[in-house]
């Protein structure tokens, strides 16, 4: 059970604040990020980004993770390359107000990054791996390297995780068609 003190001492206003303190085995509370962070002492596999993840003013590999996902919401209406926060969570791409086919491009393969994307206009919306990565349909339907999954059925979505071994569809609805 935590005290008046404890509360007090793990919650911070900003990631300014909560960057420039941590102790090991600490959780603490960002307000304005509404997250969760759990203090890691060897964390050098973690990428500090000031949202997910936070340095410390500890110095060396010590970070403030964040295990809640953000959960935003983008429209697409042009092609473009995910950002890394577009990917960084349980966040939901849609075409909303597309004029045409919108290509949206994996920047990177950075395992645990996910999205799900949703047909809002009847226009193709595209996902796209990045080059040499492939994207996994299910257990037998895999992408070309660079390949992609795409839909023009309004309501159809899907979500894609990045694994180790490059994209796979986690789940979906409706018809989405892939390297045709």
């Amino acid at each position: 059970m935590l005290n008046q003190n404890q509360i007090k001492d793990n919650y911070f206003t900003t990631i300014t604040d909560a960057k420039a303190a941590g102790r090991p085995k600490e959780t603490c509370y960002v307000a304005s990020t509404h997250r969760l962070y759990e203090y890691i002492v060897a964390g050098s596999e973690y990428t500090a980004d000031d949202d997910m993840i936070l340095t410390t003013g500890n110095g060396g590999d010590t970070r403030w993770v964040s295990s809640i996902p953000n959960f935003s919401v983008y429209t697409k209406t042009s092609s473009a390359v995910l950002t890394a926060i577009e990917v960084s969570g349980l966040n939901t791409l849609h075409n909303d107000g597309a004029g045409g086919e919108v290509i949206l491009t994996w920047l990177a393969l950075i395992t645990g990054q996910e999205a799900i994307f949703y047909v809002n206009d009847a226009q193709y919306l595209q996902i796209k791996a990045p080059a040499g990565v492939t994207i996994r349909i299910d257990n037998s339907t895999v992408t070309a390297a660079g390949g992609y999954v795409r839909s023009n059925i309004v309501n159809n979505w899907i979500k894609i995780k990045a694994m180790p071994d490059g994209l796979v569809v986690i789940d979906s609805n409706g018809i989405w068609v892939y390297d045709e």
